[in-house]
């Protein structure tokens, strides 16, 4: 009998410190927070006779909606925003759907329903980094 009642308090003592160390361990985790950035960067479509199309080269680009001064050298971009703590999470790549576009690519021309279906007009490069 006094086996059982010490192995029945061994039990309770073993499971009420796990019980412990596991709450503890909870609550001294904190919740990771994050910065964001974003980078942009888009070109025009040229239309040629036809209904013949091309892409121009990379023309604009922005950081957090602010205008970058062209040119912009990505490789020294990526390495000054790595120096700062930023992490390229996704670049996700947007493509004209082929309607007329005022103020986008294809300045505002109707070129058909599919003539630039698949053309990537413009990119959202996204970055995190914790914060303090």
């Amino acid at each position: 009998m006094k086996n059982r009642l010490c192995w029945l308090l061994a039990f309770v003592t073993v499971t009420l410190l796990l019980t412990g160390l596991v709450r503890a361990q909870r609550t001294a985790v904190a919740k990771q927070t994050w910065d964001y950035k974003v980078i942009l960067r888009q070109r025009d479509i040229e239309f040629e006779a036809r209904n013949r199309y091309f892409a121009k080269p990379w023309g604009v680009w922005s950081e957090d909606g602010k205008a970058l001064a062209p040119p912009v050298d990505i490789t020294a971009k990526l390495a000054q925003l790595g120096g700062q703590g930023w992490e390229l999470v996704t670049v996700c790549p947007r493509s004209d759907n082929g309607h007329s576009n005022p103020g986008g690519a294809g300045n505002g021309q109707d070129y058909g329903l599919y003539s630039l279906n698949g053309v990537t007009t413009e990119d959202v490069w996204i970055f995190k980094r914790p914060q303090p």
